[in-house]
C-alpha cells in the first residue's frame, strides 16, 4: 500500500534510509559519506521534513506492507540551480526500497504517487538524479519512467554534487543520443542524461 507520510512515521523512515544507502552504495561511495548516515541523523532530518511537508512545497509518500513500511519516496522544490534556471522546479530527492522488497512494484508505485503530487503542485518538469555507477539504480528509473505517468524530456549533464559522477536519468531507453520529447500538459516531465562524463 502507498499512503502519505505522517510525522509518526520519522522513525520507520529514517531507518530504511540508512539501510537502503548501505544496500545502494556499499561499494560505490566512500564508507565515510555511508556512514555519516546514521539512524540519529535521518530520525531528525525526517522529523523536520514531516513535520509540514506540504508547506514547504514537498510530498512524502511510504509503501507499507503487513510488516511495516519497506520504501519511501519524496519531492520537493528544485535544489539544483542549473536545473532550476532550465525550468525544472521540483525534484524526487528520494526514492528507496530496501533490497527484500524489490521486484514488488514498490518504487514504481511510489514514483507514480511522486508524480501525482507534483503535478497537482502545477509542476510540469522534474528532476531525478541516479549515481553513474548505480546500475540497478539506473535500470529501475528507466523501467519505472515508462510505467508511470512521467515522460522524459532532453537529458541533461549532471552538475558537480557530492556524489561524484552522479547523473540525472529517467529516461525510459537510455539512448546514446537523446531527443528531446514534448510531455503531455498534465504530464510532468523528467529531465536527466544517461551518459555523462567521468568526473575525477
Amino acid at each position: 500500500m502507498i499512503r502519505p507520510a505522517t510525522s509518526a512515521d520519522a522513525a520507520a523512515i529514517a531507518q530504511i534510509h540508512v539501510t537502503a544507502w548501505r544496500q545502494s552504495y556499499g561499494g560505490l561511495l566512500p564508507d565515510a559519506m555511508i556512514a555519516a548516515h546514521t539512524i540519529a541523523s535521518r530520525t531528525a532530518l525526517w522529523q523536520q521534513i514531516l513535520a509540514a511537508p506540504a508547506t514547504a512545497g514537498g510530498a512524502v509518500f511510504v509503501a507499507e506492507e503487513d510488516r511495516g513500511i519497506v520504501g519511501f519516496g519524496a519531492c520537493g522544490p528544485q535544489r539544483t540551480p542549473e536545473l532550476q534556471w532550465s525550468g525544472y522546479g521540483a525534484e524526487i530527492g528520494a526514492l528507496y526500497v530496501l533490497a527484500d522488497a524489490h521486484g514488488r512494484g514498490l518504487g514504481t508505485a511510489l514514483l507514480a504517487a511522486l508524480a501525482q503530487a507534483l503535478r497537482h503542485q502545477g509542476h510540469d518538469a522534474v528532476s531525478l538524479w541516479v549515481l553513474r555507477t548505480n546500475t540497478l539504480a539506473r535500470r529501475f528509473t528507466r523501467g519505472a519512467a515508462a510505467r508511470s505517468s512521467l515522460r522524459p524530456t532532453t537529458d541533461r549533464p549532471a552538475p558537480k554534487s557530492p556524489m561524484a559522477g552522479a547523473t540525472s536519468t529517467s529516461s525510459p531507453v537510455a539512448a546514446p543520443r537523446p531527443r528531446p520529447v514534448r510531455p503531455a500538459p498534465d504530464r510532468p516531465r523528467l529531465c536527466g542524461r544517461a551518459r555523462v562524463r567521468r568526473t575525477a
